[in-house]
């Protein structure tokens, strides 16, 4: 049972493989337009509903390879949590609530998050 049980693991594999390679194919051509652009996306914790408190997220598409597009995001939350995510990895079929927005727009945004309080010797000043 257990060689049946291996075998049968290999051919998944095998298979999923294959299959990873078809979608590479199909999401490519789709995913190229973007590499490069700008996004914002209205963020917020938990479901949500009228008196949440959104934030935007920013993130720009650096580049892409198979299934997935990559870049930098950031944010700052409702209560003033900073996140950063200097190498993003997201499938290159993603939502229509991103919001494209101007390069300028990015970088402005980028720059008032780096003038936070506590931020100023921050390791991502060079980012963008």
């Amino acid at each position: 049972m257990k060689e049946y049980q291996e075998e049968l693991k290999t051919i998944i594999r095998s298979a999923r493989h294959k299959l990873d390679e078809i979608e590479a194919c199909e999401v490519k051509p789709q995913s190229r337009p973007i590499i490069g652009k700008c996004f914002r996306h209205q963020s917020v914790y938990a479901s949500p509903h009228s008196d949440a408190r959104y934030w935007p997220l920013y993130l720009m598409i650096s580049g892409g390879e198979d299934r997935y597009l990559y870049g930098i995001r950031f944010e700052k939350d409702s209560s003033g949590k900073i996140a950063i995510t200097p190498d993003c990895e997201m499938p290159s079929t993603w939502s229509e609530d991103y919001e494209q927005v101007s390069r300028p727009e990015f970088i402005a945004e980028w720059r008032k998050l780096l003038e936070t309080k506590g931020f100023e010797n921050s390791q991502y000043r060079g980012v963008a």
